[in-house]
């Protein structure tokens, strides 16, 4: 009994540490990629540079990281964001509140043009339904169900009923479809045109159309816009809360 409990407590702490080392390297990971990403946006002075390096391809986020973005809140907690202007901040606040990070594109497009998204979702709802629906009632085939050979490809779906549902059951994965690409298929042309603008301009915000875009469209075509509109709301609620503030000196 002497000699079984000493190999007993050998046995039991060789499982501490083997857990403790495997835990300690599952957190360090996205705490490190974390730090890179802090660290990256601490050497720049203004957002310009950090645009500047993204379009010389000096800095590419999927290579940082090997994400295609940065966690918005880095963004937010960085010196360079605080020194932007409320409407860049309103700008990249929604394309990272939008998709499942900030990408490098996106904040290229915020800086450049802070209504870059705005002017996107307004010329998205101009488009006309007319035209949509002679292109559908010309084309009986885009109404068709019929989906041979799509190869788990989505821009090689019929209809878009179909590949939403393929999508829910993973039997499509891809967040890096063309939009120009997809624009062309049968399952996009067979839709209506608030759908079709939904995507357009889903597809506008990232440098990519994500599938479970595709999905949020189809069961809802007000989708982006809606988190366009409350994303603006609470950036005004925020600073009339701020303004009343400031006015009774509290």
């Amino acid at each position: 009994m002497n000699k079984k409990q000493p190999i007993a407590k050998f046995l039991l702490l060789g499982a501490t540490i083997t857990l403790g080392i495997f835990f300690l390297v599952a957190y360090s990971t996205p705490v490190e990629a974390i730090h890179k990403e802090t660290a990256l946006l601490k050497k720049y002075d203004k957002l310009e540079e950090l645009v500047h390096d993204i379009k010389d391809g000096k800095v590419n986020f999927k290579k940082l990281v090997d994400k295609d973005g940065i966690p918005l809140f880095v963004m937010e907690d960085s010196d360079i964001y605080d020194k932007a202007d409320q409407n860049t901040q309103d700008c990249i606040d929604f394309a990272g509140k939008t998709g499942n990070n900030l990408r490098d594109q996106e904040i290229v497009h915020c800086v450049e043009d802070p209504n870059y998204y705005s002017q996107n979702s307004t010329n998205s709802g101009a488009t006309s339904l007319s035209n949509t629906n002679t292109n559908t009632n010309n084309n009986p085939s885009n109404t068709s169900l019929s989906n041979t050979n799509t190869n788990n490809n989505p821009e090689k779906y019929d209809d878009l009923d179909k590949l939403v549902h393929d999508i829910k059951n993973h039997v499509v994965d891809d967040d890096t479809i063309s939009l120009n690409n997809f624009k062309d298929s049968k399952a996009y042309q067979g839709a209506d045109a608030n759908t079709q603008d939904c995507i357009d301009l889903a597809g506008k915000i990232g440098d990519k159309l994500g599938d479970q875009e595709i999905v949020h469209c189809s069961e809802d075509p007000n989708y982006f816009k809606n988190k366009l509109s409350n994303t603006n709301n609470n950036d005004n609620t925020d600073n009339n809360n701020n303004n009343n503030v400031d006015n009774t000196g509290n």
